[in-house]
C-alpha cells in the first residue's frame, strides 16, 4: 500500500513506463509512469537545496480563452486574489453527491488586506459558463498555493506595490452557474441524435450492462449495455476505475489483454444496473462508430450473484 506525500522525495523502484494519456495532462510530456503491485518507495531524507518541489507551467491569462472545453491538458495559472465569494452546496446531476463551490475572482496585474494575495492554481480547467463567463474549474486533480516563494510570484506582487486594493468579500455565492441540468433518455433515443450538431451534449440513461467486449487496455473499458436497445460504451481512466474498483492497469499487467481470458472484475458488471452521464465520442463523429462514452456513474444496482455467462462482442 503505497504512500505519497506532496513535497517529499522518493527513491521509486519497479514501475511501468507508458505513452502519457492523451487527455487530463498535467505535464507536457510524451511519457508517464503507473506503480504496480511491485513498486517500492523510499523517502530520500538529505534533498539538495534547489531540488524541485512543486512543478506547474503557467498559462498567460491571454492564452485562457483559445483553452475553453479544451482537456489535453489541466492548465496552470497565476493571479493576485481580489474578491473571495460565500461558499454554497450544489448538486449536479452527473454526480450522486453533493459538492461545495466557492468562487475566486483573480486578475494578472494591478490588484489585493496589506499586501497583494499572490495565488497559482495548478491543475484546473477553463470553461465558460452563462451568466459568470469565463471561468477556471478545480476539482480533485487541482491544488493551488497562496504567495509561493518564487521569482515570478515575488515579481507579481511587487507590481501591486503603489496600486493595492484590499480582497473584497462577497457574501452572497456567485450567481449565474448553470448546475448540469441534464436530459434522461434512452439508448434508441440518443442514437437517433444527429452527433454533429449534440457533440458536447450529455445525457443521463439508465442502462443493463449485456455483454462484455474482449477489449480492454491500460486507459479503457469497452461494454455492450442497452435497456430497449443495445448500444456500446466506452469507459475511460479514472471512471473505468471506478466501476471496476481496481486500475486498469493492474488488470492489464496480471491478464495481458490479447488473451481470451476477461478478468473477473469485469465479467461480474453482467447484469449490473447503473445509472450514467454519456455523450457521444470522438469517433462516433469523425468516423460514424456508433458508440458512446461515460463520462460519469450517476448511480449502480447491484451485480448478479452468480457467475454470469459472458458471451463477448
Amino acid at each position: 500500500n503505497l504512500s505519497l506525500k506532496e513535497e517529499k522525495v522518493y527513491y521509486i523502484d519497479s514501475f511501468i513506463v507508458r505513452a502519457a494519456n492523451r487527455t487530463y495532462r498535467p505535464v507536457a510530456n510524451n511519457l508517464m509512469i503507473l506503480f504496480s503491485k511491485w513498486t517500492t518507495l523510499e523517502e530520500h531524507i538529505n534533498v539538495p537545496p534547489h531540488f524541485t518541489g512543486i512543478t506547474f507551467s503557467l498559462t498567460p491569462f491571454e492564452d485562457v480563452p483559445s483553452l475553453v472545453e479544451k482537456n489535453s491538458f489541466y492548465v496552470d495559472i497565476m493571479g493576485v486574489i481580489t474578491e473571495v465569494g460565500a461558499d454554497t452546496t450544489i448538486r449536479p446531476k452527473s454526480r450522486n453527491a453533493e459538492s461545495l463551490k466557492r468562487t475566486l475572482q483573480i486578475r494578472d496585474y494591478n490588484a489585493s488586506q496589506t499586501q497583494a494575495q499572490v495565488v497559482v492554481f495548478v491543475g484546473t480547467l477553463m470553461k465558460d459558463y452563462s451568466g459568470l463567463g469565463l471561468t477556471l474549474t478545480g476539482s480533485s486533480p487541482c491544488k493551488w498555493y497562496i504567495n509561493l516563494n518564487i521569482p515570478k510570484v515575488a515579481e507579481l506582487n511587487e507590481s501591486f506595490s503603489t496600486n493595492f486594493q484590499p480582497i473584497k468579500w462577497v457574501d452572497e455565492p456567485a450567481t449565474g452557474y448553470n448546475q448540469d441540468v441534464l436530459e434522461e433518455k434512452s439508448i434508441a433515443e440518443i442514437l437517433n441524435i444527429y452527433p454533429h450538431k449534440h457533440k458536447g451534449t450529455r445525457f443521463i440513461v439508465n442502462v443493463t450492462v449485456r455483454r462484455i467486449c474482449n477489449e480492454y487496455s491500460w486507459y479503457k473499458v469497452v461494454l455492450i449495455v442497452g435497456d430497449d436497445a443495445n448500444a456500446t460504451f466506452i469507459l475511460f481512466g479514472r471512471i473505468a476505475q471506478r466501476l471496476l474498483r481496481r486500475p486498469i492497469e493492474s488488470l492489464i499487467e496480471e491478464n495481458p489483454p490479447n488473451s481470451e481470458y476477461i478478468p473477473s472484475e469485469i465479467t461480474s458488471l453482467i447484469g449490473s444496473n447503473f445509472a450514467w452521464n454519456v455523450s457521444f465520442t470522438r469517433d462516433t463523429v469523425t468516423m460514424s462508430q456508433e458508440c458512446l462514452q461515460v463520462n460519469s456513474i450517476i448511480s449502480s444496482g447491484a451485480s448478479p450473484a452468480t457467475t454470469p455467462y459472458v458471451p463477448k462482442c
